[in-house]
């Protein structure tokens, strides 16, 4: 958009770039068929430059594919929406009440009191102890631990040597990273 500038007098001040200088104004989110912004008088001369530079530079086909792609980016954005509610539903009913297993892992009766909830499994071979638990200050923490490492610590997983951070892409919480490592890791019971 940046190289193209009419041959042709409509709208044009006496000086050649006008129609390149409202190009240089607008950003690439603008560009590419985003909302226009600053002040009424700004998005007036920027919607006018759009309408001019597709008027001489896109035919129906490319205004076609263009209107598909969007739409099909609009589609994705609210399955994309649609998964993620559905996945922070599943992690809220996963903090609330825990279940005896989750894909593989079984809930383990963990005696120490800061112990939120805690699940075990053969994790690559390794028999471990994924917990959330609440560390000092209160706060509540995920981690995977060996079972050798848990049982020598009476299951305290303040004292207990970490095996593995839980991590998580659908957001923090130590309940959210505590899900998606059971959900992550192949393991054996």
């Amino acid at each position: 958009m940046e190289s193209w500038a009419p041959d042709r007098d409509e709208d044009r001040d006496a000086d050649p770039g006008y129609w390149r200088s409202h190009v240089l104004l607008m950003s690439p989110r603008e560009m590419n068929f985003g909302q226009l912004d600053g002040e009424p008088e700004e998005k007036h001369k920027k919607a006018k430059t759009v309408l001019a530079w597709a008027a001489d530079c896109i035919d129906t086909e490319v205004l076609q594919e263009i209107e598909q792609s969007q739409a099909e980016d609009i589609k994705q954005a609210w399955r994309d929406a649609a998964e993620a509610e559905r996945t922070q539903r599943k992690i809220k009913q996963f903090a609330e009440t825990p279940p005896d297993t989750l894909d593989g892992w079984q809930r383990l009766d963990a005696d120490h009191d800061a112990v939120r909830v805690a699940y075990v499994a053969d994790n690559h071979g390794t028999p471990s102890v994924a917990a959330v638990f609440e560390a000092a200050g209160g706060v509540l923490k995920a981690r995977e631990f060996t079972l050798d490492a848990w049982n020598e610590n009476d299951g305290n997983p303040r004292e207990t040597r970490l095996n593995r951070y839980c991590v998580s892409t659908d957001g923090d919480g130590a309940f959210t990273r505590l899900r998606s490592h059971l959900l992550t890791f192949e393991v054996e019971h």
